[in-house]
This record gives C-alpha cells, sequence and structure tokens, in this order.
C-alpha cells in the first residue's frame, strides 16, 4: 500500500488532483484510515491512475473522466469513447479554423479601408448623363450579379461602351432578396429579350473605392456623412459602377477593384 505522498510520486498527480479525484468518485483510494483520514492506494489504485493522467492529457473534462472510470469495461469500450472525442475534437478544430477565416478577413478588411483612405479619394458631385443601356432587373442576392453580367455581355458584347452599372433599389441592406438592376452601356440599341433602355441621369454624390466589394460600406459611409453635413438629400436608386473588377474568366485581385457609388441627389 502506497500513502497519498508516494501514490502522488508515482502518478504524477498533486496530492490535491488525488484528493479531487477521490471526492468526484474518480479515483477513490483502496483505503482511508479512519483515525487519521490518511488515504492508501495500491498497485490497481495506479494502473487507473495512469487512465486518468491519459484522459487528463486530451483534455478530457472530469465527467468524462468519471464516465470513462465508470463505464469502460474493456478496450473496446475504450476505442469507443476515444472515437467519439476524437470526432468531437475534429468538429472543433473545424469550427475554430471557421473563426479564424472569419478573423483574417475582419483584419484584411480592416487594412483595405485603410489603404483606401490613403488613396486620397474624395467625395465629389458630378452630373451624369442619360445612357442607353442592356439591363435586367431582379430580386435575389448580390452574389448573383456575375451571372447576370455575363448573359448582359453575351447578348451585346459588340455594343456594350462603358463599365457595368449596378443599381439597387433599397433603402436597407437586403441580404437574399435585394432589388437590383445590372446595366451596361450602349452604344447603339441591340435586338435582344434583356430590356433595353435610358438609364436615366442627374446629379450624384460620388466616391471612388479601391478594394474588395465587402468594404464598399466603408466608402457609402463617407459618401452619407457628406450628404447630411452639405444639407443635400439622397434618393434612390443608389448606383456602383465598376471601372475594375472580376474578368469573364479570372476574378483579378480584389484588393484592385475600382468601384465608384455613385448616389443620387435631390
Amino acid at each position: 500500500m502506497y500513502n497519498i505522498g508516494t501514490f502522488s510520486r508515482i502518478t504524477g498527480l498533486t496530492v490535491k488532483a488525488l484528493r479531487l479525484y477521490h471526492e468526484r468518485g474518480i479515483l477513490e483510494p483502496r483505503f482511508v484510515d479512519e483515525k487519521s483520514g490518511y488515504r492508501y492506494y495500491n498497485r490497481e489504485d495506479a494502473s487507473r491512475a495512469r487512465v486518468v493522467v491519459a484522459l487528463k492529457a486530451m483534455d478530457c473534462s472530469l465527467a468524462e473522466i468519471r464516465h470513462v472510470m465508470e463505464h469502460c469495461a474493456d478496450e473496446s469500450d475504450l476505442v469507443g469513447f476515444l472515437t467519439t472525442k476524437r470526432e468531437a475534437l475534429q468538429a472543433e478544430i473545424a469550427r475554430l479554423r471557421d473563426i479564424s477565416s472569419v478573423i483574417d478577413r475582419i483584419i484584411n478588411r480592416e487594412k483595405e479601408v485603410t489603404k483606401m483612405k490613403e488613396d486620397g479619394f474624395e467625395v465629389e458631385v458630378k452630373r451624369v448623363e442619360p445612357q442607353l443601356v442592356i439591363s435586367h432587373r431582379w430580386t435575389g442576392a448580390w452574389m448573383e450579379i456575375g451571372e447576370v453580367v455575363l448573359k448582359l455581355r453575351g447578348a451585346a458584347e459588340k455594343e456594350i461602351s462603358g463599365s457595368v452599372v449596378n443599381l439597387c433599389f433599397n433603402d436597407e441592406y437586403k441580404e437574399l432578396d435585394a432589388d437590383i438592376e445590372v446595366c451596361m452601356p450602349l452604344s447603339r440599341a441591340v435586338e435582344s429579350p434583356w430590356t433595353c433602355r435610358t438609364l436615366e441621369g442627374g446629379e450624384f454624390a460620388t466616391l471612388l473605392h479601391r478594394g474588395p466589394f465587402e468594404t464598399l460600406g466603408e466608402s457609402y459611409l463617407r459618401v452619407f456623412d457628406w450628404i447630411e453635413a452639405s444639407g443635400r438629400k439622397a434618393t434612390l436608386p443608389t448606383r456602383q459602377v465598376v471601372h475594375k473588377g472580376p474578368g469573364p474568366l479570372l476574378e483579378g485581385d480584389p484588393n484592385n477593384y475600382l468601384t465608384e457609388v455613385q448616389v443620387p441627389l435631390i
């Protein structure tokens, strides 16, 4: 029999931990002296302690360790527990990787916002002339714009004469049911199942934005702050003129995208 101090040296578990495991019913001593309260352990307890140490190294909770000590009667039971534990750890690793990716995106976005401010672009008022366009308006997700652009380009490629213009008719952000119109300027009208119309002109508060589309919010903030400070009023639809963006085959570097935010004024 080993007293608790000796057993602590044998197992590598502190006396404090051994007392806790006794209280929780995880690793009970073989014998407790009723008079002194001293705990004593034997060789079989040392084998059980090695299992506890191994489970502790796997970051198992006290409840999990107790479950194993109470219910795993043989190696097959232990393998089943360890398999479940491994699957849980793999799921947690995947979750943490997702969180890490979100953090990376936030860091990169903030770097782009800082870089954009350093570019020196300023809000200015611009008169935009009416323009003949081929267009498609629908309710859906912003991620669908690329597919629509390809279809419009295919319908009037030889007559396209300028940058893509995305119109948003919502007065709030909509993720999946946004009211969007994609327009492509034309040099002349074309026969097409798509809409050919004149995109209205007018006076706009504009700001060039360099960087990913995900950081456009910063430029909208600057434009609307300018409008409020100037005493002017904004209306809809807002526009995004994509001077440099994803190509038909390659996305390119989002950090080099150049988009002009246009907010109509009244």
